[in-house]
């Protein structure tokens, strides 16, 4: 039985503070899909939006510039879910029987601008934690809607 894709969170880093790697998460029914974004990908994305400019006046291509920066390469729409996890080494997934449980947070520090932080979220398995940033209110929504009770999530937040 193929499993039922949900959702798809773009552009999330994963990984410690110096060896961040950039992912796809495509969140299905039964697993959680980490697929590496690689510079093929990017190239295809930038393809697409090339594409999807022409002929468009002005103001519309700034329009879709302005709120599209990234893309979901076309070939992932239509490629299973093993063959995604097979295209990359550094691809791999969650089962939802692995994840104890999903902690949303939102940093109290500022950066150097005074602008607040992106919220992130922890994917505590039971072999290892996964932090993922940054995550808007819609995708944090979403993954509460799918995931349940184990998206903890503060108040402030949502």
């Amino acid at each position: 039985m193929e499993e039922k894709r949900l959702t798809v969170l773009t552009q999330k880093r994963c990984g410690t503070m110096f060896h961040q790697k950039t992912y796809n998460l495509f969140i299905t029914d039964a697993n959680v899909y980490f697929v590496r974004i690689t510079k093929q990908d990017y190239k295809e994305a930038q393809q697409a939006m090339d594409a999807s400019l022409k002929g468009k006046s002005f103001n519309e291509r700034l329009s879709l510039l302005a709120t599209n920066r990234y893309a979901l390469p076309p070939r992932y729409h239509t490629m299973s879910l093993k063959d995604m996890l097979e295209e990359h080494v550094d691809n791999f997934k969650v089962t939802y029987s692995d994840i104890q449980k999903i902690k949303i947070k939102r940093p109290k520090t500022r950066d150097s601008k005074g602008l607040a932080k992106d919220d992130y979220f922890v994917i505590q398995t039971t072999q290892k934690k996964h932090k993922v940033t940054p995550a808007s209110k819609e995708e944090l929504k979403r993954l509460q809607e799918i995931l349940g009770d184990r998206v903890k999530v503060p108040f402030i937040i949502l």
